[in-house]
């Protein structure tokens, strides 16, 4: 009986470290993995919140944002005084794939409930 009480704690502990172990993501998270997913690519990791700001003018000075902003559809001002998040994922079956021969990084930008 003592033998079947020690194995039920250990099934018991390993399913709570497996459960535990596993982040489920939800909201613009989510959102975001899924736009990834829709275009053809499969996630292998997510790299969570990379980045979150409330885009102005001020932020386009910078080089980086002039380089972000620049390849989106949409112009930027649509977005001034709005909270951007950008969260990132490694993916597979990305068209770089083929010419560097390795997973690619993507980065998504979300902003109110959507990705831009």
């Amino acid at each position: 009986m003592r033998r079947y009480i020690k194995y039920a704690i250990i099934i018991g502990v390993v399913l709570m470290i497996s459960t535990g172990c596993g982040k489920e993501v939800i909201g613009d998270e989510k959102t975001a993995e899924q736009y990834v997913e829709l275009h053809g690519n499969k996630v292998t990791s997510r790299n969570g919140e990379v980045q979150k700001y409330v885009l102005d003018k001020s932020n386009l000075e910078s080089t980086q944002y002039q380089q972000i902003w620049g390849v989106q559809k949409e112009e930027p001002d649509k977005y001034f005084g709005k909270e951007i998040t950008v969260y990132g994922f490694t993916v597979k079956q990305h068209p770089l794939e083929k010419i560097y021969n390795t997973e690619t990084n993507v980065s998504v930008i979300v902003c109110e409930g959507k990705v831009r």
